[in-house]
């Protein structure tokens, strides 16, 4: 599933903006952010 943080890279890779390194850098960085705040989320649920 693609959120909106990670749609935006998409048409930049494919138009070329953004290399395909860069893309997958940056789709990376944002999967692990998405990682952190799943787990936050969920401390967060569990000690309320």
């Amino acid at each position: 599933m693609t959120s909106e943080t990670e749609y935006p890279l998409i048409p930049a890779r494919d138009l070329e903006f953004l290399s395909k390194e860069t893309h997958e850098k940056l789709h990376n960085d944002v999967e692990e952010v998405k990682r952190m705040l799943a787990f936050l989320l969920k401390t967060i649920r569990a000690n309320c």
